[in-house]
């Protein structure tokens, strides 16, 4: 079920709260403008864009407010190519993961009933009661391992003649 931005400012303003902390104007933008992402984004992409509007936020309000996002579970955090932070907002409770190509950046998103099983069963094997879940395998997609052995195959071919 997908959340609604009125339950989403809710449950923010709540975790606010709890943590003595206050809605600030800044933290509203930065919200706003994370709720629209659809998709995966990156940090600086986010400074980048709150830096061109009127609302000059600073690059540690935008990474403080992504970390208590992070804690609410609004948003999700990946590591990608060239080891920066990547972010995704989590509009649904669903269970999914990531295969993430460490050499173009590709991001493919698993889904389905069948991760949700494998991760219900690791938790009841382990006895494990998780918090989040956060499925992320990290290597070289079906393209870019093609292309290599394309080269790999080229380079030997080369060396023969």
């Amino acid at each position: 079920m997908r959340i609604t931005k009125e339950e989403a400012l809710s449950r923010f303003k709540k975790y606010l709260q709890k943590n003595g902390r206050f809605i600030t104007f800044e933290r509203t933008v930065i919200f706003d403008e994370v709720f629209h992402f659809d998709g995966h984004f990156e940090a600086e992409e986010l400074v980048e864009i709150l830096k061109k509007g009127e609302n000059r936020i600073s690059r540690a309000t935008i990474y403080r407010t992504l970390k208590m996002f992070e804690e609410i579970g609004f948003v999700r955090k990946m590591y990608e190519r060239d080891r920066h932070a990547t972010y995704e907002f989590i509009h649904e409770n669903t269970h999914f993961g990531h295969l993430i190509c460490e050499r173009c950046g590709k991001v493919i998103e698993l889904r389905g009933h069948s991760m949700e099983a494998l991760e219900d069963r690791i938790c009841q094997k382990h006895r494990f009661r998780p918090s989040h879940i956060n499925l992320q395998i990290n290597g070289v997609c079906s393209t870019c391992v093609e292309k290599e052995e394309a080269e790999e195959s080229e380079n030997t071919y080369k060396s023969d003649y």
